[in-house]
């Protein structure tokens, strides 16, 4: 049996090769997920509506200065962002490569957390064997199949990464560990709020894990890690405008949620063979029980128990208090500190064999189930399709399909999801606007309107309604209003170039010429190769009979492929004398 072990080791675990085969098995468990498209929630406001600006390095810097989905919103991902910007540039767009990106962060994070458990006594064996069950582990499925929920995954590379170097500092005492700390520190508060309990967790393993504590290090900790924390929540805050809120209205409803959620995400950690419904809400109060007769009975060691518990419920907290659900993706982070839970339950005498049975049964089950899982996320319909057949969420459920109809243009069957959804919940500000977006996309502008109305009622900061009733007024001929909708849009969300191209439009309309043109000139500037603003702003330069800029502007329109009529041309030649 011994020289069996040896052999595994050397197959397994001498050098790089545990890394390797790590690598080897997230690769083969996702590989399928290449070839998936864009789901019809969060891709389409984060991706979708954003490619024009994702294709343009120029903007990288707007988003640490912009929250991602407008002031309003209280959405600041500005790393996640950037990743979508380079993805955007490589592929153009396709969701191919966001898919890829996904599985390399996926395994990034798989080797880190490797690394991190080791860091933390975990032996080398064990910690494989952790690792490779965090990479097939079936709750991971939504942060790495669905593009938006590499999030989580990039939140925890950085996390994971900064444990480790500040774990290495703890112990060297040598200062770059500590800076490499505090930049992967910063890189994962920039990624994702839930961030701001990782100081408060390395504090606490350094006073209950690390020996040798200096007084000096106790206080110095704090301060720098304070500073950092207040450093990035002003810059939040000025970006964002302090938009922070419960999810709950009340302390007592905040505590009974939270409890809740919590057993539900140990029911979905430990017995993830059921995702959804009440299933993981019995299993995680079984697992809480379990948990404590283990520590009553003395099988399970205190400290690194607390901390383990401690991680996995904390990165949990944020997003829980403050956003509400149960969502898997915020998993990931957290799940480490569950497995630090499972090494410190003393060891059963159990045979070799038999172990490593129980490992490549567990693995087996958990690469099926992933593999089923992940097939949820190959399109939109089919994405929509089974959130409606499996979910317990009546409303989000039938909320994305109709969003999934209204991408694939079948506006009628999304009006009817839509519907459902508002007769059930008649405050729900999403199914209004993109109810809206479908009449408007079948030419009932009134019925578009209304929703649009209704939308920003119930959200006046709801800024992509200003924008669609802006272009509905247009279309209808009501150029004011939709002249208010337009600057009413450009208020709340960082500089659009298609909504000054819409405003100059709208403001030609009204004989307001001035304001046409600076809008043009603004447009013009932001997006100098494209030849509809040259266009629009000679037609306006001919109406006030500024001839000469006129024709300047619609032939270099022309040179850019812009059709402009030869007629015009023809005419403005002829006033010129050319």
């Amino acid at each position: 049996m011994k020289s069996l072990n040896i052999k595994y080791e050397k197959i397994f675990l001498s050098s790089w090769k545990p890394y390797i085969w790590l690598c080897i098995l997230t690769l083969a468990v996702y590989f399928q997920t290449f070839w998936y498209s864009f789901s019809p929630m969060d891709d389409t406001w984060l991706i979708v509506q954003k490619l024009d600006s994702l294709k343009d390095i120029s903007n990288l810097p707007s988003y640490f200065l912009n929250s991602t989905l407008g002031r309003a919103v209280g959405y600041y991902r500005p790393l996640l962002m950037i990743t979508f910007m380079f993805d955007t540039l490589i592929g153009g767009g396709s969701p191919f490569v966001y898919h890829l990106s996904n599985v390399i962060f996926h395994m990034a994070s798989v080797l880190l957390v490797f690394r991190l458990f080791t860091k933390t006594g975990i032996n080398t064996l064990l910690s494989f064997v952790f690792a490779m069950i965090f990479a097939v582990h079936p709750a991971n499925v939504l942060a790495v199949a669905w593009i938006p929920g590499r999030n989580d995954v990039i939140l925890s590379l950085f996390v994971f990464a900064s444990a480790i170097t500040c774990i290495n500092y703890f112990r060297e005492h040598k200062i770059y560990w500590f800076i490499l700390h505090l930049f992967c520190l910063i890189c994962a508060l920039l990624t994702k709020e839930s961030a701001i309990v990782l100081p408060f967790i390395l504090y606490i393993y350094y006073l209950l894990l690390h020996e040798n504590h200096k007084r000096t290090e106790k206080i110095i900790f704090p301060i720098i890690w304070i500073t950092v924390l207040a450093g990035w929540y002003l810059l939040r805050f000025y970006v964002v405008s302090g938009n922070v809120h419960l999810a709950q209205p009340n302390a007592t409803q905040t505590i009974i949620k939270t409890i809740s959620s919590m057993t539900i995400f140990f029911g979905r950690f430990f017995v993830p063979f059921e995702l959804n419904g009440h299933w993981p809400l019995i299993t995680g109060t079984l697992v809480l029980v379990i948990i404590v007769i283990l520590i009553l009975s003395k099988s399970i060691s205190s400290r690194m128990t607390l901390w383990g518990a401690l991680w996995f419920m904390m990165f949990l907290l944020v997003p829980v208090v403050f956003k509400g659900g149960v969502y898997n993706h915020w998993l990931y982070p957290a799940s480490f500190g569950a497995f630090i839970l499972i090494a410190q339950v003393k060891p059963f005498k159990i045979n070799k064999i038999v172990q490593f049975g129980i490992l490549f049964l567990v693995l087996g089950i958990f690469i099926t189930k992933t593999l089923v899982e992940s097939k949820i996320y190959k399109d939109e319909l089919t994405y929509a399709n089974n959130y409606v057949n499996r979910s317990s969420d009546y409303i989000m459920s039938y909320f994305s399909r109709g969003i999934a109809y209204l991408k694939k243009n079948q506006y009628n069957e999304a009006i009817r999801d839509f519907d459902r959804v508002l007769a059930v919940r008649t405050d729900f500000v999403n199914a209004y606007y993109n109810r809206g977006v479908a009449y408007n996309l079948l030419k009932k502008y009134d019925l578009a309107i209304n929703d649009f109305n209704k939308t920003v009622e119930l959200s006046p900061n709801f800024v992509y309604a200003y924008l669609q009733r802006g272009n509905t007024y247009y279309l209808i001929g009501n150029y004011t209003l939709a002249v208010q909708d337009y600057s009413m849009y450009l208020r709340y969300n960082s500089p659009d170039p298609i909504v000054f191209l819409n405003r100059a439009r709208a403001y030609y309309q009204l004989f307001q010429y001035n304001n046409a043109i600076q809008d043009l000139n603004h447009y013009i500037k932001i997006k100098p190769n494209d030849s509809n603003g040259y266009y629009v702003l000679g037609i306006v330069y001919y109406d006030i009979q500024d001839l000469n800029k006129s024709y300047k502007l619609l032939l270099k329109a022309l040179h850019m492929g812009y059709s402009v009529p030869p007629k015009l041309l023809e005419e403005l030649k002829a006033k010129l004398n050319l």
